[in-house]
């Protein structure tokens, strides 16, 4: 009988040992989604350092042209915790634009609806930005019309914009 109570015993305190690491690491995961928002609203402006176009014919890349290599503006965007943000000299303009964002589900794409104006008509930069690199220092979105549309071999041509910015003190 004692030695049914030490067993007992031992998996008891082996039972919570378990249960203590498990929801240790549950709390860990959620601390590491909130830090996404974080990176992209805690630490101030982003300035764009590069913008790429890469146009595809299915799913082969047949050209790659980098954009706005000319611009005298310094185009910066900056992201709050409330969704919104404010981008400065979009597409080498002299205004401020204000807009709303949000992020998908599983927090890996950026989604806003904002239309911004070009000499070519009206575009969404952010309608579906996939994040590619977050960090204190650098951003690079991949923005694409759709989910679906991203390297398909089943869409005969289509373009994929890449955006990369990196980190700059307010």
């Amino acid at each position: 009988m004692h030695i049914l109570k030490n067993k007992f015993s031992v998996l008891f305190v082996l039972a919570g040992i378990l249960l203590v690491c498990w929801l240790t690491n549950a709390c860990k995961k959620q601390d590491e989604q909130a830090s996404i928002t974080t990176f992209l609203t805690g630490y101030g402006s982003w300035q764009l350092a590069s913008l790429q176009r890469y146009n595809y014919s299915g799913d082969t890349l047949k050209t790659t042209d980098t954009l706005n290599t000319a611009c005298m503006y310094t185009q910066t965007v900056n992201f709050n915790d409330a969704g919104t943000y404010m981008y400065n000299h979009f597409n080498c303009a002299t205004d401020l634009k204000n807009g709303n964002w949000h992020f998908s589900t599983d927090k890996l794409v950026l989604l806003s609806a904002t239309q911004f104006k070009v000499d070519t008509g009206l575009v969404m930069p952010f309608k579906y930005a996939r994040i590619v690199n977050l960090g204190r220092n650098s951003l690079v979105l991949q923005q694409t019309d759709t989910p679906t549309k991203y390297q398909s071999s089943t869409v005969k041509k289509y373009t994929v914009m890449r955006y990369g910015f990196i980190h700059i003190a307010d």
